[in-house]
């Protein structure tokens, strides 16, 4: 049982580690869009992203 749990915990903190990785990735691809006006239209669903990715590292970095 004991590996069963190691294992398992192992396998998270991967999985946790891939997701930060992808974030970071997905913020530095986004980044550029920080120069377009707040409010402006234009590259909506980027900002949006870079948003999201950027709220979702502050929650991955505060949690440890």
């Amino acid at each position: 049982m004991d590996d069963l749990d190691r294992n398992l915990e192992r396998q998270m903190r991967s999985q946790e580690r891939q997701l930060v990785a992808v974030r970071l990735a997905v913020a530095a691809l986004c980044a550029p869009t920080a120069l377009v006006p707040r409010r402006s239209a234009r590259l909506i669903a980027c900002r949006w992203r870079l948003a999201y990715a950027a709220g979702f590292i502050r929650a991955a970095f505060t949690n440890f």
